[in-house]
């Protein structure tokens, strides 16, 4: 069987559409790595901040003039989601980051005891798991500049999401949509049925070959990507916090977290759990 695998392997390696899925995978990587960068200097530049400030003038604006009351609840709900963006963003502009942090958490503790319930941004676990992650912070000792910085760990975070929603579809459909068809149209299908081998055992041998092949192409890519961005921009924080494993309600139309649903893991969990999952997939 060994034996097997190992031809099956050495026949996928040397077929071209690998390589050029492979080609066409670091092009794509080189572009979601360009956007990351030109995000993250708009946004420590300012200029994510004063785009807000003025969404919420424009919203502010259109609510004095609105009298309908459910155009006026969906604005307020506007303008909530945007007074949160803002609350959050100057965390790592202060020298002492963690008085900073301290005083979030006051703040997202008041409107937690305000919060109505009736949207994301207004509701109670919004808050709730923000000042879950505020707190993690603190008690790790950990910079809040991570959350804006486009570093190793957080580029795989996101490759980590576009594999899982994106990429491991069409890779597997690559490699092994014709992987049986190959040896007829190639006629090598006569030298393996000339051996002696079960077709099981053939089957078998190619499922494996073609799994191997796939785990090796996106977790190669994305372990390349890590350490490439890792050295040229810094690998991050690790234990950075996450918030994860949130569940909703519908409310009037409106997805509303569930209260204490959330839940706070580090980047690391994150990362293993997330090869994990696409080794299953």
């Amino acid at each position: 069987m060994s034996s097997l695998i190992k031809n099956e392997l050495i026949k996928l390696l040397k077929r071209k559409k690998i390589i050029i899925s492979i080609i066409l995978m670091i092009c794509f990587s080189a572009i979601v790595i360009f956007i990351a960068n030109l995000s993250e200097s708009q946004t420590n530049s300012g200029y994510y901040k004063k785009v807000l400030e003025s969404q919420k003038e424009t919203l502010t604006e259109q609510l004095k003039n609105t009298k309908e009351q459910d155009k006026r609840q969906k604005i307020e709900i506007q303008i909530k989601s945007i007074e949160n963006q803002i609350l959050l963003f100057d965390i790592n502009k202060n020298k002492d980051w963690k008085q900073t942090v301290k005083e979030k958490i006051n703040a997202l503790e008041e409107r937690k005891k305000l919060a109505l319930d009736i949207s994301y941004d207004d509701s109670k676990e919004y808050y709730n798991s923000q000042i879950k992650k505020l707190k993690y912070l603190l008690e790790h000792n950990i910079d809040p500049k991570y959350e804006t910085t486009i570093n190793g760990s957080t580029i795989f975070i996101i490759f980590l999401q576009l594999m899982g929603s994106f990429f491991i579809p069409i890779i597997v459909i690559v490699i092994a949509s014709d992987i049986i068809s190959n040896e007829f149209s190639s006629k090598t299908i006569r030298l393996l049925a000339s051996k002696p081998i079960s077709k099981k055992n053939i089957v078998i041998s190619k499922f494996i070959a073609a799994t191997i092949v796939c785990l090796a192409v996106i977790v190669g890519i994305e372990l390349l990507i890590y350490f490439i961005f890792g050295i040229i921009k810094g690998f991050g924080n690790l234990n950075f916090p996450l918030i994860v494993g949130t569940k909703y309600k519908i409310i009037a139309n409106n997805a509303v977290p569930i209260y204490e649903s959330s839940q706070i893991i580090p980047y690391i969990t994150a990362i293993i759990e997330g090869i994990f999952i696409q080794i299953l997939y």
